[in-house]
């Protein structure tokens, strides 16, 4: 492959002909051997599959669950905050759905 960054011991090692993915931690992306344009950021973290496209997985041994698919933090996470702007106002959605939008 071409384009791909791995750091951390074994990220991205199983990559063969996949393109502009990115691995960071520790055995991160391992799974991946031809898929494109991943992101896997955590010890552990990784694709579904080997041929696996346009995934992302944040945390610790979290595993993304499809392509064009986004997962943020694995099943040890029991409470998750997201921030952003909304017009000039700050705004918050936690995961029992409150929200102060």
């Amino acid at each position: 492959g071409y384009n791909n960054s791995a750091f951390g011991h074994n990220a991205g090692k199983n990559t063969t002909t996949g393109e502009e993915n990115t691995f960071l931690g520790y055995v991160s992306g391992d799974t991946n051997t031809t898929g494109d344009y991943n992101v896997t950021l955590g010890a552990g973290a990784d694709v579904s599959t080997a041929d696996a496209q346009n995934q992302i997985a944040i945390g610790r041994n979290v595993i993304s669950t499809g392509n064009n698919q986004t997962v943020i933090g694995n099943s040890d996470i029991n409470w998750f905050v997201w921030y952003y702007r909304k017009q000039h106002t700050n705004c918050w959605i936690q995961t029992n759905n409150k929200s102060n939008c």
